[in-house]
């Protein structure tokens, strides 16, 4: 969604451009196949949201100048962008806000999107938001952030293709939908290691033994013939708890690169936790450390956020707080300054 009229970014005028993008965050919920029988492999579904934010300004200037937070992975992305589409004029850019690095929320898809769509608005470059997700180097294994950022809602995507050479954009999304406003999330980050990313994340799904393709089959049925349809219908209950049987199916999965279901014991208690005291559902994010409880309105979410806040208070600590749905997306905001 963009506010003002991008396509005067390149005009000739004395006031300077600045380009402002919000992102949501986003829960990454599973990958459905780590078989890749079929030709595409992985396959995942998650969901964008309201908080954590990343924030950033863009404007040109005579020299590349990264201000704020997370400058090194910022400036890298801006570089990236600046080399593929061939531009040469220079820019400032500041991050204002961020979303907590490789804790399972997406930080690093959703600042480079930022970085890449803030320049393409100011630079006018025409590119969808995969498009600018490829060139920016995201989405190699999940299309879900680059959904999350470009329209928000919950998505699947229909995984990539095996052959590591034919992966030149993210996954498609195969299925998106609006998330019920009242359904909130409860998170919580323990004070716990920080998730695979980079290399030691490339590694790990090289390392992935091929799942069973009874197990994929089941995950794949659980999914159309259960989690789907209670979207639909808006059933909280049959959708926390077909959401429940895919990360421990997922999780059956993963366990050889991960040590088990989840990452680690804090975050498997944490998700028990989280069930036993009232969640209709509940998973890892990603690689974790992040958790995430489904529940029904404000009063269940401030409820839950204290207990599990005091869980976590009397083992390693963390942060927990709770979120609605991002069903919009990224936004972008075009302002002039003299």
């Amino acid at each position: 969604m963009i506010f003002g009229d991008a396509s005067t970014c390149g005009g000739i005028s004395d006031k300077m451009k600045i380009v402002t993008v919000k992102t949501p965050a986003r829960l990454h919920m599973g990958i459905l196949d780590v078989n890749g029988g079929l030709g595409r492999i992985y396959g995942s579904l998650g969901l964008a949201i309201q908080k954590p934010t990343v924030i950033l300004e863009a404007s040109e200037s005579d020299s590349l100048q990264v201000e704020g937070l997370d400058r090194r992975r910022a400036e890298q992305a801006a570089t990236t962008f600046l080399q593929h589409f061939n531009i040469e004029r220079p820019c400032r850019i500041k991050v204002k806000s961020t979303i907590p690095s490789h804790v399972g929320l997406g930080s690093g898809t959703q600042l480079r999107l930022a970085v890449a769509k803030s320049l393409a608005t100011l630079y006018i470059v025409d590119g969808s938001t995969r498009e600018l997700a490829g060139a920016v180097g995201r989405g190699t294994v999940s299309g879900i952030g680059t959904a999350a950022f470009d329209h928000g809602g919950f998505n699947i995507d229909g995984g990539v293709p095996t052959e590591e050479e034919s992966r030149r954009l993210p996954a498609p999304i195969i299925f998106s939908q609006p998330f019920p406003e009242d359904w909130l999330l409860v998170v919580a980050i323990p004070d716990a290691s920080k998730g695979y990313s980079g290399p030691i994340e490339d590694r790990a799904f090289a390392d992935l033994p091929s799942a069973p393709p009874e197990l994929v089959g089941r995950m794949c049925r659980v999914l159309v013939m259960r989690l789907l349809p209670a979207l639909v219908e808006r059933d909280i209950r049959i959708f926390g708890s077909a959401l429940t049987d895919l990360q421990r199916l997922t999780g059956e999965c993963f366990s050889s690169v991960q040590g088990g279901q989840f990452a680690g014991n804090i975050v498997s208690e944490t998700v028990s936790f989280l069930l036993n005291e009232g969640a209709y559902g509940a998973g890892q994010s990603s690689w974790g450390p992040a958790v995430y409880g489904l529940v029904k309105g404000r009063s269940a979410a401030e409820s839950l956020v204290k207990q599990v806040q005091a869980f976590l208070d009397t083992s390693v600590g963390g942060k927990v707080f709770y979120t609605a749905a991002n069903n919009n997306g990224a936004t972008v905001k075009v302002s002039e300054d003299i």
